[in-house]
């Protein structure tokens, strides 16, 4: 190599010439613990992670040797392989191009999973039993995650959509790496001393380790602890973690959590029209009442010759109803006049109204752009204003 100024390739081709001539390195048996395996379809590769206690490697096995396996590897796998050490030029990483794989036995990991959850589990935590049912309508709901995190995103969108009349707050907490455990159980411990009416426990999609923290018992316990109703919302939808077997409810994703926590505003009022239908009803049923009452009582007099008394009777009875009708009356347009304000504030929040004033909402890929940091140039955007839209292209990006 040159002693003057190199390029990325060339470093990353003088690597992969080093390694792959290196004899040291080629037709090796590898020991380690299968994370992350996946299958692809259209090329009969399989890609996966070796790892150990300590580090891990990418792995691929390629269609003319995964044919030949008689076994599906799958995560948690102890496993033997037999690969060489190759670079993969265009990123500059390492990884293991493997001939063959020959399972010995569960994984480290997974044993561990299955050793806490077993352990958890004989001592109650998971049972159904002890689930508490969510709140219909929560007043405050707390969000226990990484500050400016896709999670925290999701769930503050959808809530904001969905139900603009409910608090959130906050519990900032790291969610991937060593110290991620003991934050995590910290913001448990101070969002079940809040008054929120539930909580949501949440991260984005990741690898196995990236979720580790959540199969810690420290965690679990925390969540079993909790004082308040809390949600699971970890990872992806086939992501299952410990956490989920003990917390009251689990959602498959972030989103998902915060469209079960929170009713759609619609709902709230089909809940009110269907209370002044109830009480229109009602009061209906107590005019009708008072009526045949008044006719049994009318008949009774009739029959006894007492006209004096019926005539002050029924002027008792007029005033009666009138009173009845009035309450009614009042109680019916309190509830319009209540129902027309909430409309109103409803309406407020709604986004064509802001963007009726002259303002324009930005999406790129079905998602808002909420900051020029989600822009590349040449990128394709979607600007919709008070009335139409129009297809854009980023040339130039500023602060």
């Amino acid at each position: 190599m040159d002693s003057g100024i190199l390029t990325v390739s060339q470093i990353n081709k003088y690597l992969f010439y080093k390694i792959d001539a290196d004899a040291n390195l080629k037709s090796k048996l590898v020991k380690g613990e299968v994370s992350n395996c996946r299958y692809h379809e259209k090329t009969g590769c399989i890609f996966f992670t070796l790892k150990d206690s300590e580090s891990s490697i990418k792995a691929i096995m390629y269609r003319s040797a995964a044919e030949k396996l008689k076994a599906k590897i799958e995560d948690g796998m102890s496993v033997i392989v037999v690969a060489s050490v190759t670079l993969y030029e265009r990123d500059g990483n390492c990884q293991l191009s493997v001939m063959d794989i020959q399972p010995i036995g569960e994984g480290k990991i997974n044993a561990e999973f299955e050793r806490l959850k077993k352990k958890l589990c004989d001592e109650g935590l998971c049972s159904e039993e002890r689930k508490r049912p969510l709140p219909e309508f929560p007043k405050k709901i707390g969000l226990i995650t990484a500050r400016g995190s896709a999670a925290e995103k999701d769930v503050l969108s959808t809530l904001e959509t969905r139900y603009p009349i409910g608090e959130i707050v906050i519990f900032p907490v790291l969610v991937q790496g060593e110290n991620a455990p003991l934050s995590i159980k910290d913001g448990i411990v101070c969002a079940s001393k809040s008054d929120c009416d539930v909580l949501i426990l949440a991260r984005g999609g990741g690898s196995n380790e990236d979720l580790s923290c959540f199969n810690t018992e420290i965690v679990a316990r925390a969540v079993a602890e909790a004082s308040i109703p809390i949600i699971t919302a970890i990872g992806h939808e086939i992501d299952t973690t410990l956490v989920d077997y003990v917390s009251d409810k689990r959602a498959a994703t972030p989103t998902a959590a915060a469209q079960i926590v929170a009713p759609d505003k619609k709902r709230l009022f089909d809940i009110l029209q269907n209370g002044m239908n109830m009480l229109y009803n009602y009061t209906l049923e107590n005019i009708s009442s008072c009526e045949r009452k008044y006719s049994n009582v009318s008949n009774n007099f009739a029959l006894l010759g007492i006209d004096k008394k019926l005539v002050l009777n029924e002027e008792k009875l007029r005033l009666s109803e009138y009173k009845l009708s009035k309450i009614t009356s009042d109680k019916i347009n309190y509830l319009s006049s209540l129902i027309e304000t909430k409309e109103a504030e409803f309406k407020q929040l709604d986004p064509m109204l802001i963007l009726a004033r002259g303002y324009s909402v930005v999406t790129k890929d079905a998602k808002i752009v909420s900051s020029s940091d989600n822009l590349s140039i040449g990128d394709t955007v979607e600007v919709k204003l008070g009335k139409g839209k129009f297809i854009a292209k980023i040339t130039e990006i500023g602060e």
